[in-house]
């Protein structure tokens, strides 16, 4: 009951804990979360491609930034490739002298949604008659925004759309979330990426509803977290979003079919430093994350955050693999315990991954693997702590005189043992060691305790290797039964089956020997009244009743009628066919001491007690008592 208490109150604190934030056990969840994606990651649309200014672009065109009738040249290449919608991730805060030339070719272009910014920290704005563009909104900001970067008013007005490029880094530094919207003086500003899939999907603004975990947009749902952003899915590895060179568009080496796609253009050269690490790569490129961001969009496969759902999924599974490997291990082993703690673990990496694949589903990681790791250790605690001191007081008490297969049986099964008193079937056994007594009359004491301890030692060896339980010796006579303190339903068998075998072995000890013992052995088998007998501080586990006495009387009838075994019709009624064969009905009921009616006997064939000596039968005697 203690053990049941004290495991219901770990369950219930690692289910506390799970609502807590602990940043140690955040980022190891968050790591996990990486993992998950990473091994089942989101496809490529094959609708978004980035055209890249990299390193080779700076060298041919110059330093960053660029004239702008360099950026207007390459905005006239991307749409001579037919894209629906060419996504610039690039600011265009300043004036210069070639604004109305790229002004021009954003125009002619018709389908170039440009870029802006916001932050979270510094308060200085810019080009604000920029945000005249966007729907106003009156709601909950969620994220306070204190400023606006937006273009120079002649560009800004050739934009067919725009939307912010700005991602924030969890806390670990990780890219991992993006919010779809930010909200500035009652301005709703999406994010390029979400502005880029709207208008592939040619949504209207008046069908977006921002509600508690989800936008619905159009006839597509996408799920958000309270804080009302998106849990990127990302790409298996940077690079599987096609990257198109500048100089390759320039020159009219493009490889791809650009028609009707979203061409995403942005800075990749390493000394522009818009680079941000990600779970994939430790420097992904900035317009990377917002072309991964619109694919995840196009093909559905944002994960979901962590929401209600997630924690009752979650604590369900805790709670039930926890109680079954409990319930698995309530007889605790070592071994067994191991294996099934390896099996838990891999149902619980299998519960997360199954999630993953089939809902976009993430959940807590290491407070639940901790809870396992601690309820095994808890267990194993518990045993060789707590139980093991109890089964090594039960042991020492057990040794005395139960075989070592009994033991182990009980040891493992404690709750089937009951050494206080109670009433059960048994099989009696008691052996005497005929001759033993003139024998101890003329050898040393020595020799007689030498003679002695061997004799009982293979007597107890036959008790044993028939799982008997040996009650106690007296002198040269040994009383076991069988039956208790584990019931037996063929006690009478295994009774008999060692009494042959005590039978067996002292003759061939006699073999050994120059002095020659015989043993009788008589068994009865009925009720008798088993546990621990005697004072509170000495006591005996035995047998008591008339059972035990019929018995007792057996082994005196033995040297009447020079039989090494007998057995009265209660055990003989029990045996085997193939053990019956071996005993005859003697042809007279026997009267014992303490019994008024004569007791029907049976006798091993073949097993004199004496071969030399003859005693004449009688028809009416009474055993020794």
């Amino acid at each position: 009951m203690k053990r049941k208490f004290s495991v219901i109150i770990i369950l219930f604190i690692f289910t506390v804990l799970l609502f807590f934030p602990i940043r140690f056990f955040d980022i190891l969840d968050l790591k996990w979360w990486d993992f998950v994606q990473h091994s089942f990651p989101d496809k490529w649309s094959s609708k978004v491609f980035i055209v890249s200014i990299d390193d080779d672009a700076l060298n041919e065109y110059g330093r960053w930034p660029f004239d702008r009738k360099v950026l207007s040249n390459l905005i006239d290449k991307i749409s001579d490739h037919n894209p629906k919608l060419i996504g610039l991730d690039i600011l265009f805060p300043e004036r210069s002298n070639s604004d109305e030339t790229f002004s021009s070719a954003i125009f002619y272009s018709g389908n170039v949604v440009g870029s802006v910014s916001v932050d979270e920290k510094q308060p200085v704005s810019k080009n604000n008659n920029e945000l005249n563009f966007f729907p106003s909104f009156k709601g909950d900001a969620y994220f306070k925004i204190v400023s606006f970067l937006g273009n120079v008013e002649s560009i800004s007005d050739s934009f067919l759309s725009r939307g912010h490029i700005h991602i924030l880094n969890d806390f670990d530094g990780t890219i991992r979330h993006y919010h779809p919207f930010f909200i500035y003086k009652e301005r709703l500003i999406p994010g390029m990426a979400f502005e880029l899939y709207r208008l592939y999907k040619g949504y209207e603004l008046s069908t977006l509803k921002i509600m508690k975990n989800k936008i619905l947009i159009g006839e597509d749902t996408i799920p958000i977290d309270h804080n009302r952003r998106n849990f990127i899915h990302f790409l298996k590895n940077s690079g599987d979003i096609p990257q198109i060179k500048m100089t390759d568009i320039m020159t009219d080496n493009v490889k791809y079919d650009l028609n009707n796609k979203i061409i995403l253009v942005g800075v990749t050269a390493t000394g522009a430093h818009d680079y941000r690490v990600s779970p994939i790569s430790q420097s992904t490129p900035g317009v990377e994350i917002e072309a991964t961001i619109t694919n995840n969009y196009l093909t559905g496969n944002l994960i979901k955050p962590h929401r209600t759902v997630n924690y009752i999924l979650i604590i369900f599974f805790m709670w039930i693999l926890s109680i079954f490997y409990i319930f698995f291990n309530r007889k605790f082993n070592l071994a067994r315990s191991l294996y099934s703690l390896l099996f838990l673990i891999f149902i619980f990496f299998s519960f997360h991954f199954l999630f993953f694949l089939h809902f976009k589903m993430v959940f807590h990681f290491l407070l639940p693997l901790l809870l396992y790791l601690f309820i095994f250790g808890y267990l194993l605690a518990y045993h060789y702590l707590v139980s093991s001191k109890g089964a090594r007081k039960l042991k020492m008490i057990l040794s005395h005189y139960l075989s070592p297969n009994i033991m182990s049986e009980l040891l493992e099964n404690p709750e089937l043992v009951k050494l206080g008193g109670s009433k059960v079937n048994v099989s009696v056994l008691f052996g005497d060691v005929a001759g033993f007594t003139s024998f101890s009359e003329n050898h040393s004491p020595e020799e007689v305790v030498t003679y002695l301890n061997e004799i009982l030692t293979i007597l107890t060896r036959s008790v044993f290797q028939y799982n008997g339980t040996l009650d106690k010796y007296i002198g040269d006579c040994i009383m076991a039964f069988w039956g208790a303190p584990l019931p037996d339903v063929n006690s009478a068998e295994h009774c008999v089956l060692a009494a042959i075998n005590m039978i067996e072995n002292i003759n061939k000890f006699n073999e050994t020997t120059q002095d020659k013992f015989y043993i009788g052995v008589g068994i009865n088998s009925g009720a008798a009244v088993i546990g621990n007998m005697g004072s509170e501080t000495v006591y005996d586990y035995t047998a008591m009743g008339d059972t035990v006495n019929t018995a007792s009387r057996m082994e005196g009838v033995t040297r009447n009628l020079n039989k090494a075994l007998v057995i009265t019709r209660f055990t003989y009624n029990e045996l085997p066919d193939y053990l019956m064969t071996r005993f005859e009905k003697y042809n007279e009921k026997v009267i014992v001491k303490g019994k008024e009616k004569g007791i029907e006997v049976y006798t091993l064939k073949d097993h004199p007690l004496k071969k030399k000596k003859v005693i004449r039968k009688k028809k009416r005697f009474e055993a020794r008592g």
